[in-house]
């Protein structure tokens, strides 16, 4: 799709539709996407781009979502060692 047209484009993730916003100067899109809809495991995007006069062209796959790594917490470093005694 060329440039220079008012394109919609839309991404599906896991049957719910996020639109995009479009830079119809460049054809450039961006659309963000809650972390929260990002299972772990197996999931699914389409993108679909449509013209004004109606034609869509799309394109889906499927990633694999993983959960966020918690950092690590010092146990053996607590408060207590951290308060210093009045001399």
């Amino acid at each position: 799709m060329e440039a220079h047209q008012d394109i919609q484009v839309k991404v599906t993730v896991d049957d719910t539709d996020y639109t995009a916003s479009v830079d119809n100067d460049t054809g450039n899109w961006h659309v963000s996407v809650p972390q929260s809809a990002i299972l772990s495991g197996a999931n699914q995007y389409t993108i679909t781009a449509t013209v004004p006069a109606g034609n869509s062209a799309a394109a889906s796959v499927t990633f694999t979502g993983t959960s966020p790594t918690e950092n690590p917490v010092n146990k053996s470093f607590g408060v207590d060692e951290m308060i210093m005694p009045d001399n």
